[in-house]
């Protein structure tokens, strides 16, 4: 939970003031539990996409009857539409941990955090699979028009730089991304490839969290006074 408070604490220095945004968050879970997006929604009047691929946790997300677009497939870290399997996390007998946390760490077959105590963790839960249509995000969008994407959230366990690389900058302006990044050490060829796309790197807490560097919101963010002494303890 924590981790959350600090993307939120970040992001809403960014998106201060602003409304009628649109989002992405991939990796959705149920649309509230430890959602990047639903305080955008609920706040600022934000539209955006939900996807979501594990069959219970979408379920669940159409209940909260979110103002977004939803999808219950998963995003193509090939860039071309695939099938991929998916592996459903429940907690074992007797374990004692949040739900949810356990739900939302259900990932594509294969992918791993390359972290050995979160693999560990995963490797606890009590799985079921099932087949999920991917999409690259680029389709999503094309479907949907959208050509400006303010805040882009991947939590999608393991697969995010991958999907990150597939994505059409060419077509869609972002302005803030949000990516989940679980490796013990820090990532600097992904950070460089953000740079090259414009990006600086302004948090780094298990969510590596970026500004496009000519908008508005990282201007916000250089005045808060120390901002950039956190980026630089790594």
């Amino acid at each position: 939970m924590s981790a959350l408070i600090a993307v939120f604490n970040k992001v809403s220095i960014y998106h201060v003031g602003e409304t009628g945004g649109f989002f992405v968050e991939a990796g959705a879970l149920d649309g509230q539990v430890l959602s990047n997006t639903l305080w955008l929604e609920r706040e600022c009047g934000w539209r955006g996409l939900l996807v979501e691929p594990d069959p219970f946790s979408y379920a669940c997300l159409l209940t909260k009857h979110r103002k977004a677009w939803t999808s219950n497939t998963c995003l193509s870290t090939s860039g071309f539409t695939n099938t991929s399997v998916h592996v459903s996390l429940s907690l074992p007998p007797m374990f004692v941990s949040p739900r949810w946390y356990m739900k939302g760490a259900s990932h594509e077959l294969g992918v791993t955090m390359r972290n050995p105590s979160y693999d560990n963790y995963l490797n606890s839960g009590v799985k079921s699979f099932s087949l999920v249509s991917c999409f690259p995000l680029a389709t999503y969008l094309r479907a949907l028009n959208v050509t400006l994407v303010d805040l882009l959230s991947l939590d999608t366990q393991g697969s995010e730089i991958s999907i990150i690389k597939t994505f059409p900058w060419e077509e869609v302006r972002v302005r803030v991304v949000v990516v989940e990044v679980a490796a013990p050490k820090f990532q600097h060829d992904f950070v460089e490839y953000m740079r090259g796309r414009g990006f600086t790197l302004v948090g780094h807490y298990n969510d590596y969290i970026f500004v496009q560097e000519e908008d508005a919101a990282l201007a916000r963010l250089r005045a808060q006074e120390g901002w950039y002494i956190a980026v630089q303890g790594k």
